[in-house]
């Protein structure tokens, strides 16, 4: 049987975080104190404490959500009396190792901060050094870790498209016939912008109460082979109505199997952006153009009528030379 590891030997706990949170809960303190006694004890140890997440999320926040939790037991140690050359931090991201599953309670065991004792001294702390703490000074809450514009903006598309199923009506005619005009609808609910912020608050995204979403939403319908206008307003908003529509007047130009494009733009407000208008595709619907004559027939004397009348004239010349002869 191998030896006690020195955590082992020592009995060093792990603490537990919020859903997004970053903050050392109640419980999580009287842990730290249990653990900084130990260390005290110990002076020839040092600790690595290793930041995790649950799998809610993107990886790039996952990442920097462990990296701050683990840089908050740090200071917390700090601020306990312990030396902050004896600890190193750093992130592991989201995990499944403490508990597997898709529940809550799996989600929770896995959102923590595990300490790693060494009786071998380690590299300084990678943690930032504002973290860093004296005894006598008020433990600072540790800042909140926040996606990029790109992040954002990439969960936002991703949300949206998850949304858009139950939330957004679009059902375009699965045939239509060349030349021949039909109106196409789009309904969306008035509680999208809503049900849109509780998604990214699943998802883990802090500076979600810090934007704005509550702006006009605008609809695009678009396809390469059909003329289309606009018969709604172009930009809407979504939450003074139980139902916002758009419509559209569609007219196919080519048989075959064609393709509309249907596409929102949202106005985003908030930290790094500033009322910025993104555009994210929804749909992609297949339409089967069947074959018009009549509309074959009118599209073909208008694209080559100028030859049409000179081969009538030729022929009308022709049949009076040979009627006088």
């Amino acid at each position: 049987m191998p030896p006690p590891t020195v955590e082992e030997e020592l009995q060093l706990k792990d603490i537990f975080f919020d859903f997004t949170e970053n903050q050392i809960r109640p419980d999580a303190e009287s842990v730290l104190r249990e653990n900084a006694e130990t260390l005290k004890k110990n002076p020839d140890t040092t600790l690595l404490i290793e930041g995790y997440s649950d799998t809610r999320g993107v990886e790039t926040y996952n990442m920097r959500l462990g990296q701050i939790r683990a840089d908050a037991a740090k200071a917390y140690l700090v601020k306990l009396g312990i030396d902050p050359k004896r600890i190193t931090t750093e992130t592991k991201g989201a995990t499944t190792k403490f508990s597997s599953g898709t529940t809550e309670e799996a989600f929770q065991l896995n959102r923590r901060s595990h300490f790693i004792l060494d009786r071998e001294p380690v590299a300084a702390s990678r943690s930032p050094e504002s973290l860093s703490t004296t005894k006598d000074e008020p433990l600072q809450p540790a800042p909140q870790a926040l996606l990029t514009p790109e992040e954002l903006s990439k969960t936002l598309e991703d949300e949206l498209k998850k949304l858009a199923p139950k939330r957004i009506i679009f059902n375009p005619s699965r045939e239509m016939k060349a030349g021949v005009s039909q109106r196409l609808s789009v309904r969306i609910s008035n509680t999208l912008i809503e049900d849109l912020y509780t998604s990214l608050k699943q998802k883990g995204i802090p500076q979600i109460d810090k934007i704005n979403l509550v702006k006009p939403m605008r609809i695009d319908l678009t396809g390469n082979n059909f003329y289309i206008t606009r018969l709604s307003q172009e930009e809407q908003t979504t939450v003074q109505q139980d139902i916002t529509g758009w419509d559209w007047e569609v007219t196919p130009l080519k048989t075959g199997t064609q393709s509309l494009s249907l596409s929102a733009t949202v106005s985003i407000d908030g930290p790094n952006f500033s009322n910025e208008s993104i555009n994210y595709p929804l749909y992609v619907k297949a339409v089967k153009v069947k074959f018009n004559p009549a509309y074959s027939i009118i599209n073909f004397i208008r694209s080559y009528w100028p030859w049409i009348v000179g081969i009538i004239i030729v022929v009308s010349g022709m049949v009076t030379w040979a009627v006088r002869r």
